[in-house]
């Protein structure tokens, strides 16, 4: 029998070396720690002054909201309730009448459907049946 001569085979390292990626890894935490301050001062601003803007003072409670939906249905803050204009004033008295030394403001918000002079009816209904000094429209 013919005997074959053995091969060496060399040992070979199957470890991975990490040191080249811990080398990339604090090159890169380097670079990040070094940019962070630049991108955190931004860009200066200076801010444009609003001459006419209404101010919310302290002395004003939570405003009184009338809904209107495009049919030209009342409803008084977050009820699901349809209320009359009458109903309407009558809440806006007991909210007076609760907080008598704060300024109350009453907002509507109007659907888009809502006729103008809807709008306009009711806002002279409550200007014309109440003391309010601060009546406004929520729009976008």
């Amino acid at each position: 029998m013919i005997t074959l001569p053995k091969r060496s085979r060399a040992n070979v390292d199957a470890n991975i070396n990490i040191v080249p990626y811990i080398d990339v890894m604090l090159v890169l935490l380097v670079i990040f720690m070094m940019t962070t301050p630049i991108i955190e001062q931004g860009i200066e601003v200076d801010l444009a002054l609003m001459d006419d803007v209404d101010v919310l003072e302290l002395t004003h409670i939570a405003p009184v909201i009338i809904s209107m939906d495009k049919h030209g249905v009342l409803y008084i803050g977050a009820s699901k309730i349809p209320a009359t204009p009458e109903q309407v004033v009558a809440e806006i008295k007991v909210e007076m009448e609760l907080n008598s030394n704060l300024k109350l403001k009453v907002l509507i918000r109007p659907d888009k459907g809502v006729k103008l002079e809807k709008y306009v009816e009711l806002l002279k209904f409550i200007q014309k049946n109440t003391d309010i000094e601060s009546v406004g429209m929520i729009g976008r």
